[in-house]
C-alpha cells in the first residue's frame, strides 16, 4: 500500500539533485459510496526548481492500463493534442512496492469553472475551441474498436469485444439502466424503449471507422488557459478512458455534457470548429446511454457537481431523445 512517506522517499531517490518544495496528495481517483477509495493513487509534487510533476501509482495488475495511458499520451503528443511529457516510468517494483509513472503537471482552469465565469460570446468561443480539438482527436484511426492495448496503442486489447455491444449490455440493460428502473427514475416503458432503440440500431451503431475517442470528456476533465484574448485547451485528464470507438459517441458527450448545460448556439459553435459532418440521429442514440449513466453515477462526478436534477428529470430527458430519434 502506498503512503505519503514512501512517496516522498521515492521522489528524493529519483531527483537527488533537487529538494522537494511541496507535496500534495490527490488520493485515489475513484471513491465508492462505501467511502473506500479505489483505483490508482495520484500525488502532485513541486521541486525547488519550481517544476511541478504528477506521479501515478498502481498495482502490478494495473500495468496494462498504465502502458495504455502512456501510449495515449504519446499519440496525443505526436498529433499536437494537449498531453504532459512523460518523465519516468517504472514497472519493476524495485524502487517501491508499486508500479508508477511520472509526468509533468499541466496547469489549467476546469471547463466547469470556466463555464460559470463566461458570458455568451466566451462560451461560444470555448465550444468552438473544443470543436477544433476533437477534429484533431477524431482524425486518428485504428483497424478495430476496443480498449487500447498496452503493447501497441494502435491495437485493441481484447479483439472481438466490441464497445457498442459491451456498453449496451453492461450499462443500459444491466447496469445504470436497470438501476434507474429499479429505483424509479426511469419508467418501464422508457427503459424498454431505450433497449429496443439500441437493439434496432445496433448494426447502424457498429458501422463506423474505429477512431480515437475520449470517453471521459467531461467538464471536470477538460482544462483551459488564456493566451492574449483567446482560451485554449491546456489539459485533458481521464486518459485511461481514451479508446478506439465511434467518434459520434464522443460527440454525444459534448452535445449533452453531463452536469453542464449548453444551448444550441454553443453546439453550432462546436460544429463550426469541428468541421466534419455529424450524424445527429446517432448522437441522440448515444445520448440515451450518456443520460442514464450520468444520472446513476457511472461517471463519478466530483462532489461539487453532484445534484439530483439529472436523476429527477431522467424520464423527461429520455422521452425527449426517444421522440427525436
Amino acid at each position: 500500500m502506498i503512503n505519503l512517506e514512501k512517496s516522498i522517499n521515492l521522489i528524493k531517490s529519483l531527483f537527488p539533485e533537487n529538494k522537494i518544495k511541496s507535496v500534495n496528495e490527490r488520493g485515489y481517483w475513484v471513491k465508492e459510496k462505501s467511502d473506500l477509495w479505489n483505483g490508482k493513487y495520484v500525488i502532485y509534487f513541486t521541486l525547488n526548481n519550481n517544476k511541478r510533476y504528477c506521479i501515478k501509482f498502481g498495482e502490478l495488475k494495473d500495468a496494462e492500463d498504465f502502458k495504455a495511458e502512456i501510449g495515449v499520451i504519446n499519440i496525443f503528443l505526436k498529433n499536437n493534442i494537449p498531453a504532459p511529457k512523460i518523465i519516468k516510468t517504472d514497472f519493476t517494483l524495485d524502487k517501491i512496492n508499486c508500479i508508477f509513472y511520472i509526468v509533468e503537471y499541466l496547469e489549467g482552469i476546469k471547463l466547469s469553472t470556466l463555464w460559470l465565469q463566461s458570458d455568451r460570446e466566451e462560451k461560444n468561443q470555448v465550444y468552438n475551441t473544443l470543436g477544433k480539438l476533437f477534429n484533431r482527436i477524431h482524425s486518428i484511426h485504428s483497424e478495430n474498436s476496443g480498449l487500447i492495448s498496452g503493447e501497441d496503442p494502435y491495437k485493441v486489447r481484447y479483439l472481438g469485444v466490441f464497445p457498442t455491444e459491451y456498453m449496451f449490455n453492461a450499462e443500459i440493460v444491466n447496469g445504470s439502466g436497470k438501476k434507474a428502473l429499479e429505483e424509479g427514475y426511469l419508467s418501464k416503458e422508457n427503459y424498454e424503449a431505450v433497449i429496443k432503440t439500441w437493439e434496432q440500431n445496433m448494426s447502424y451503431l457498429k458501422d463506423h471507422q474505429p477512431t480515437l475517442i475520449h470517453y471521459s470528456s467531461f467538464c471536470w476533465t477538460i482544462s483551459f488557459l488564456k493566451e492574449e484574448s483567446e482560451w485554449y485547451i491546456s489539459k485533458l485528464t481521464g486518459l485511461g478512458d481514451v479508446l478506439w470507438w465511434d467518434p459520434v459517441c464522443n460527440l454525444a458527450l459534448i452535445k449533452y455534457p453531463p452536469f453542464m448545460k449548453i444551448d444550441n448556439l454553443n453546439w453550432k459553435s462546436f460544429l463550426k470548429g469541428y468541421q466534419n459532418q455529424v450524424d445527429e440521429k446517432k448522437v441522440a442514440i448515444y445520448a440515451l446511454l450518456i443520460k442514464i449513466s450520468a444520472a446513476m453515477g457511472t461517471y463519478y462526478e466530483p462532489d461539487y457537481l453532484s445534484n439530483n436534477y439529472i436523476k429527477e428529470n431522467l424520464n423527461k430527458d429520455i422521452k425527449y431523445l426517444l421522440d427525436n430519434i
